[in-house]
């Protein structure tokens, strides 16, 4: 176990400062997606507590709320009247794209070799494009209640998109020449691997 940042050196430190921005700004997203779907399920929750007690106050009804963990939040959405079992899909997706940034993507981007480093970054990219999915749905729900109008679609389709780039933009040239390098696929075997034991051990303790 050692602190970090440190005295000593980090190896490919331009690198390394890099991807921490990228995983940095893939947090930024996490948070507002969290952020957003337990406001949405507030937003609901409370409707329907207004709408089922006409004698309940609108601020009994908002301090009756529970919060909760975001998957149970995410549960809790799908019962609500309009979200569909493909939303649920979308935002379930989300989450565990959430869990993985939030709690292992930036654990992989100090002392580890270049390749590593890379692979680990095309791994984050694709996860960053699960949450961006589910993010654009509850920043829509988010629209449609703040404005009660139909939501902006052009953003809504193009956010992935613009999410990418800003989490990836300065890394986009790195990831195409190093595309299909050999050292590369050797990295995301590795990684691979890793993940498989990581799941493996976990079903394991599920199950004990």
């Amino acid at each position: 176990m050692s602190w970090f940042p440190n005295y000593q050196p980090v190896e490919n430190s331009d690198l390394s400062d890099a991807t921490s921005l990228a995983a940095g700004r893939a947090l930024h997203i996490c948070h507002l997606f969290e952020s957003q779907c337990k406001w949405v399920l507030q937003v609901g929750e409370v409707s329907d507590s207004l709408i089922e007690n006409n004698e309940i106050t609108l601020k009994e009804a908002w301090s009756n709320f529970k919060d909760r963990w975001l998957a149970q939040t995410v549960k809790s959405l799908g019962q609500l009247s309009g979200i569909t079992d493909k939303d649920v899909a979308t935002l379930e997706e989300a989450v565990a794209a959430r869990n993985y940034i939030a709690h292992e993507s930036t654990l992989f981007f100090h002392g580890r070799s270049t390749w590593l480093t890379i692979a680990t970054v095309k791994k984050l990219r694709l996860e960053v494009q699960r949450l961006s999915k589910g993010t654009s749905l509850t920043s829509l729900w988010s629209y449609e209640i703040e404005n009660r109008e139909p939501g902006p679609r052009g953003i809504f389709n193009e956010y992935p998109k613009l999410a990418d780039a800003w989490c990836f933009g300065h890394l986009k040239s790195l990831l195409e020449e190093n595309e299909n390098h050999p050292e590369l696929n050797r990295a995301e075997a590795i990684l691979l691997e890793y993940e498989n034991v990581k799941n493996s051990k976990k079903k394991k303790a599920d199950q004990s």
